[in-house]
C-alpha cells in the first residue's frame, strides 16, 4: 500500500525529525545523546548524474549539482532543485501542510502535491512528495525549488527527474564522463555559476551598484535575482563579494560613522559615498567590509548592512580599499546588467 495514501497527514522534513528527536534524547539526560554524523557536502558542474534512494537527475552542462546527505540539489540558472526525504508526523503540522492534489509525469510517476505555510511568516511554500515504496524510516522524498508555484509550469522542472525504476535503470552503470569523481568536486559550483560575463557592465544590487570595468568579468549566483554573493575576476586576481544583513525591503541608510565597536578595526574613513571601511580583528588581511549606516536602538553594528570583500592575498592594501570604494548608490540612469534568461534542461535521456 502506497505511503502517501492520506497524504492529508502531515509532514515534517528529515532534519526536523532530528532536531526533535535530538530535544527528546537532550532530555532524557546528555549522556545519552547521539551525535550526529559528519557533514558530507559535496559539489560539481555538470554534466553529471545524481543517484539518490528512488531518484535519479543529470545536471547538464552549465549547470551544477551538490550532495549535502540526505539532500541532493540541481543548481540552474535561475535557481535550483532539491530532494530530500521527509517523515510524516500526525499531529503536529496539521496545520501548516495542506494537499492540493495528485498529479502524474509523462514519464508515469504519480506525485502529490502539497502547500507547505509557516507559523512564523506569510511565507508559503509548494512541495512535491513521492512515495519510493522503500521500507524504512524515510519512505516519503520531497521535491522543492524556488521555481515551484503550483502551476504547469512546475511539471518541466520535474520532468528533469527520473523515478522508480527509470531512475535504478540510470544509475545501475553510469556512463563515466557523468560520474560525480572525487577529482571533479568544485567548491565553486554551490554557489556560482561556471560562465563569466565580460566588463563593462554595472551589477545592481538592493540600494547598490557596481561597475565592473574592461578587462574584467564576474560570475554570478545561480539565483541570480538576488545577489547574496558573486565573483569579480581581475586577469589572474579573484575578489569575493558577499552582501550580509541587507535589508530587502529597503535600500542602505548611506550614513558613515566610526567603528569603535568591540571586535572591528577602523581601517580608513572616509565621506566616499558616506561609507566606513572596516576590517574584523583576527580576519585574514585580504577580508575587507563596508559597512552602511549608524548603530541605534535597533540595530548594532554588528547587524547592519554590510559588503564584504574577499581579496586575492597577493593585492596591497591601497587595491582593496581602491575596489571598495566602487561600491556607489544606484542611480536612475544606470543600465543594469541583465545575464541572458534561463534555459531549461533536459531530463537523463
Amino acid at each position: 500500500m502506497s505511503n502517501l495514501a492520506g497524504v492529508h497527514r502531515p509532514i515534517a522534513s528529515a532534519a526536523t525529525a532530528l532536531a526533535i528527536a535530538g530535544s527528546l534524547l537532550l532530555g532524557a539526560g546528555a549522556s545519552r545523546a547521539i551525535p550526529p554524523p559528519p557533514p558530507e557536502l559535496r559539489q560539481y558542474y555538470g554534466p553529471v548524474r545524481a543517484c539518490g534512494d528512488g531518484y535519479a537527475f543529470d545536471a547538464a552542462e552549465g549547470e551544477g549539482y551538490e550532495l549535502d546527505r540526505p539532500t541532493r540539489s540541481l543548481w540552474f540558472p535561475g535557481g535550483s532543485i532539491s530532494v530530500d526525504h521527509w517523515l510524516y508526523a500526525d499531529s503536529q503540522y496539521r496545520d501548516v501542510v495542506h494537499p492540493l492534489g495528485s498529479i502524474r509525469l509523462r514519464s508515469g510517476a504519480a506525485l502529490e502535491r502539497v502547500r507547505v505555510a509557516s507559523r512564523s511568516s506569510p511565507s508559503v511554500e509548494i512541495l512535491y512528495l513521492y512515495d519510493t515504496g522503500n521500507r524504512g524510516p524515510f519512505p516519503i522524498i520531497s521535491i522543492r525549488s524556488n521555481r515551484f508555484d503550483g502551476s504547469a509550469g512546475d511539471l518541466a522542472l520535474l520532468a528533469r527527474i527520473r523515478f522508480g525504476e527509470a531512475a535504478r535503470a540510470l544509475c545501475k552503470d553510469i556512463p563515466e564522463p557523468l560520474q560525480a569523481r572525487p577529482e571533479r568536486e568544485n567548491r565553486d559550483a554551490g554557489w556560482l555559476q561556471p560562465r563569466a560575463h565580460r566588463g563593462p557592465l554595472t551589477l545592481c544590487m538592493v540600494g547598490l551598484a557596481l561597475d565592473v570595468g574592461a578587462g574584467e568579468s564576474v560570475r554570478l549566483p545561480w539565483n541570480d535575482a538576488v545577489w547574496p554573493r558573486f565573483r569579480v575576476i581581475q586577469g589572474n586576481r579573484l575578489v569575493n563579494v558577499d552582501l550580509l544583513f541587507w535589508r530587502l525591503d529597503g535600500g542602505p541608510a548611506l550614513v558613515g560613522f566610526l567603528a569603535s565597536a568591540p571586535g572591528v578595526q577602523l581601517l580608513d574613513r572616509t565621506d566616499y559615498n558616506s561609507t566606513t571601511f572596516v576590517a574584523d580583528r583576527g580576519s585574514e588581511p585580504s577580508h575587507l567590509q563596508v559597512i552602511f549606516g549608524t548603530p541605534d536602538g535597533r540595530h548594532s553594528l554588528e547587524s547592519l548592512p554590510r559588503v564584504s570583500l574577499e581579496f586575492d592575498p597577493t593585492s596591497q592594501a591601497e587595491e582593496r580599499r581602491s575596489f571598495a570604494k566602487r561600491l556607489r548608490s544606484r542611480r536612475p540612469e544606470d543600465r543594469c546588467f541583465a545575464p541572458p534568461p534561463m534555459k531549461a534542461g533536459t531530463p537523463p535521456a
